[in-house]
């Protein structure tokens, strides 16, 4: 779930990534688009405008008798320049074809049009100097007639008028015949008068025809018609412009939707995570990183940390589903119970079978009762009514930090402690530890060092003849040869412990291997058994002499049986060669007779907390009769040990045990007394 919600965001972000990207460069084309388009439409109404003041120009010379024909000329070349800079812009062509094309129409009918104005022109400037002449010309013409200077005033007068309004309807009113009587034709000023009359009533309907010609022209519509087709052409790139943005607001809101939604699911996830972090799967309570978390910058709180006793031996032999039903039975317990306590508590979960209570007292007396009335309860009942099963719990308790750390010490020692469930952390607990260390070095100096000794103690009939021997291990520490037994524990704890079963193994076979006669028997714990270089190397010496096998037994602690499948494996491949098996410290623990059969041994060791007290404990005889009574009816051999005095021999021997070992028969000695 976990790995899919960080798939979604990683998406989300990628998508909302692209959107930006597109939103900046969509941005950046549509502000280009509008840069240019209004400097387009800047253009094109100025191309307008020019249209119209060069219309204006020419109107206006067609009007006013001493006016330049130079605006004209300019206006022209103005629009020229104008016209070819607009088509001669890439980005006016590509992003306005339509109106592009309009704009080269537009080109050719203002060429046209200036072709016509210069056409216009060439009548314009002829007739404009016709009549300023005759204007000029009326005092020096010779009359013929009595009041003929007035009528040739009124004639001139009509001619200006005409220039002025270009109403050629004026025309019609003036005849050349009747001016011609009213000068004298012979004189030359007076031809002259006559030939510029007669040159602006020639000229001058061209004229007017070509300036209405010019002013109506269709460049004109033209321009508007590039016009009109400029805001087509916008009309449908804004038009595209606003459904991309639409399309853009609808994603964005979509996206902002769904973030929410994933940020709502990321808040669950997150949660949950938390909860699955700091909680127990199994039965819900907090662990043991919420326990680190609730602990920190907290004064005068206790810790009780509880074990069940023999649990992992339960769960193997009932199961893992039954393992965990009592599991989440005793956690609902000690919830039901830290409500009934009148101090603030919380309750963890913090190992496979370990439960703590945090109490928020250092008074070493309540908390001690606080443990003492849990136990109470839950020892009192059946935890799982319908199986008819109860447990019993061990407790350690610290009042000093490191908490954990200190409590966990006291349990270890409840846990060996047969008297005391209870044990409350002291600081002398940490000499212990020290000298475990020390132990530490010792042993593992001694291992690197070559000074592990095998040691063998013969076990014997009942006329204490010898059968077999059994291995053991002596470990030189400075000058003195000592037992392994105190070294054991922490060589697995440093990872060495398989150096001793090498060496232990390699001079048994050795000395199998050079005296015929000698039957041994040799300690494997379940660590050995799942070692693959130990069983690699039975099964080489094995293959290598194979008739050994008859004369070596396994010895397997009971207590350390945790995995019969695996071990009922081992038995299997090595009895199929002709080694026999044994149970070691039988009847110390939580002994299964169903599944001490079902692993097909052939001898049981009887614990010696049984066999050293039968001489004068009632309890341990009927123990006692009790095994060896489940032995000969199942075809199993038994071997007493702690056979420490005479008393002890008769009584085991009486009792009809078939095999005996301890120091009243032989003391333990080097291996290399077996030696040829």
């Amino acid at each position: 779930m976990k790995k899919a919600v960080s798939l979604k965001i990683v998406l989300i972000f990628i998508i909302g990534f692209l959107i930006v990207g597109f939103v900046y460069y969509f941005h950046r084309v549509s502000e280009n688009y509008f840069t240019t388009s209004n400097d387009v439409l800047y253009k094109l109404n100025m191309l307008k405008r020019n249209e119209d003041k060069l219309n204006y120009e020419i109107l206006k010379s067609s009007i006013y008798l001493y006016k330049s024909n130079d605006d004209i000329v300019n206006a022209i070349k103005k629009q020229k320049k104008l016209i070819q800079n607009l088509l001669n812009d890439n980005e006016f062509k590509n992003k306005f074809k339509n109106t592009y094309k309009e704009l080269e129409i537009y080109k050719k009918d203002f060429k046209n049009k200036e072709m016509l104005t210069y056409k216009f022109l060439r009548y314009l400037v002829p007739t404009k100097n016709a009549i300023i002449f005759l204007s000029n010309a009326i005092t020096q013409v010779k009359m013929s007639q009595k009041y003929s200077r007035y009528k040739i005033l009124n004639i001139v007068s009509k001619l200006i008028l005409l220039h002025r309004s270009n109403d050629i309807e004026i025309l019609k009113n003036i005849n050349v015949n009747e001016v011609k009587k009213l000068i004298d034709p012979t004189d030359p000023f007076n031809k002259a008068f006559l030939n510029n009359l007669n040159l602006l009533l020639q000229y001058y309907p061209k004229e007017f025809k070509l300036l209405n010609e010019v002013l109506n022209y269709k460049s004109l519509k033209t321009v508007n018609q590039v016009l009109k087709m400029y805001l087509k052409d916008t009309n449908k790139k804004v038009g595209y412009f606003q459904d991309v943005m639409i399309v853009i607001v609808i994603v964005i809101t979509v996206l902002f939707v769904l973030l929410i939604i994933l940020v709502y699911r990321l808040e669950e996830t997150i949660k949950k995570i938390t909860f699955l972090a700091q909680n127990d799967q199994l039965t819900s309570l907090k662990n043991r990183i919420k326990f680190e978390m609730d602990v920190k910058n907290k004064n005068e709180v206790s810790l009780i940390i509880f074990d069940i006793d023999k649990f992992k031996s339960i769960n193997n032999f009932l199961g893992s589903e039954i393992g965990d039903m009592i599991l989440i039975s005793l956690a609902k317990e000690l919830e039901k119970f830290k409500k009934i306590i009148p101090y603030e508590t919380e309750a963890y979960r913090i190992g496979a079978d370990e439960f703590a209570l945090l109490v928020h007292s250092n008074d070493i007396e309540i908390v001690s009762v606080i443990a003492e009335e849990f136990i109470k309860q839950v020892e009192s009942k059946l935890l799982l009514p319908e199986l008819d099963l109860s447990i019993t719990l061990s407790a350690g308790i610290s009042t000093k930090p490191p908490l954990l750390e200190n409590a966990d010490i006291a349990l270890k020692r409840a846990q060996k402690d047969i008297k005391d469930k209870i044990i409350i952390y002291k600081d002398s607990f940490q000499e212990q530890i020290k000298i475990n260390l020390q132990k530490a070095q010792e042993i593992r100096r001694a291992i690197q060092s070559g000074n592990l000794i095998t040691y063998v103690q013969g076990i014997f009939d009942k006329d204490k003849k010898i059968f077999k021997y059994e291995v053991l291990c002596r470990v030189k520490i400075g000058n003195k040869i000592v037992s392994i037994f105190p070294y054991l524990q922490i060589t697995k704890e440093i990872k060495m412990y398989h150096h001793i079963t090498f060496q232990v193994l390699k001079d048994s076979f050795d000395v199998l291997e050079k005296n015929q006669k000698v039957n041994l028997s040799i300690n494997l714990s379940l660590e050995d058994i799942n070692n693959k270089d130990i069983k690699n190397f039975i099964y080489m010496r094995l293959n290598n002499n194979p008739n050994l096998a008859k004369r070596i037994t396994f010895e397997i602690l009971e207590s350390e049986i945790d995995n019969y499948d695996e071990l009922s494996e081992f038995i299997y491949m090595m009895k199929q060669r002709g080694v026999t098996f044994a149970i070691d410290d039988f009847g110390s623990g939580y002994s299964n007779f169903s599944r001490i059969l079902n692993l097909n041994v052939d001898f049981i060791k009887i614990d010696g907390s049984i066999i050293k007290n039968i001489d004068k404990d009632k309890t341990s005889r009927n123990v006692l009769k009790t095994i060896v009574s489940f032995a000969k009816e199942n075809n199993l051999h038994t071997v007493a040990e702690f056979i420490h005095n005479e008393k002890i021999f008769e009584i085991a021997k009486s009792m009809n045990i078939e095999y005996f070992q301890g120091y009243f028969l032989d003391e333990p000695k080097p291996i290399e007394n077996l030696r040829l």
